[in-house]
């Protein structure tokens, strides 16, 4: 599933080789970046956007540039009925790295897990 997430720079699972993620961690030092997260962290957080997610169907929605983000920056709105609750217009940020492979980079889970009445929750 690590294969799916990611940025422009590609997968998550994929955190660079040991010389950019050293770089990864000195930049983190002093401000400049962000560490590479171990594999363990990435297995955790893949198993927890699984659980979350897990549904019964799917219809994709309308989907435009995300404004404010990368070039290859696209949200896609997504309606998903889980375990028969039906949330509307979830948005899933999708980018397209040089590879040419439509990654996800990040999901409004916050849609899912904290809806309330009125908010996108039928």
């Amino acid at each position: 599933m690590a294969q799916l997430f990611g940025d422009e720079g590609g997968p998550a699972i994929e955190t660079g080789n040991a010389l950019g993620c050293a770089f990864k961690r000195m930049g983190s030092w002093v401000g400049l970046g962000s560490r590479c997260p171990t594999f363990d962290q990435v297995e955790l957080e893949m198993d927890l956007i699984a659980e979350i997610l897990t549904h019964d169907a799917y219809r994709i929605g309308s989907k435009a540039r995300a404004p404010g983000r990368g070039r290859s920056t696209t949200r896609v709105e997504v309606d998903l009925t889980i375990r028969g609750r039906e949330y509307e217009r979830v948005p899933f940020y999708v980018v397209q790295p040089d590879n040419g492979r439509w990654l996800i980079q990040e999901i409004d889970l916050q849609r899912v897990t904290g809806a309330r009445s009125g908010s996108g929750v039928r």
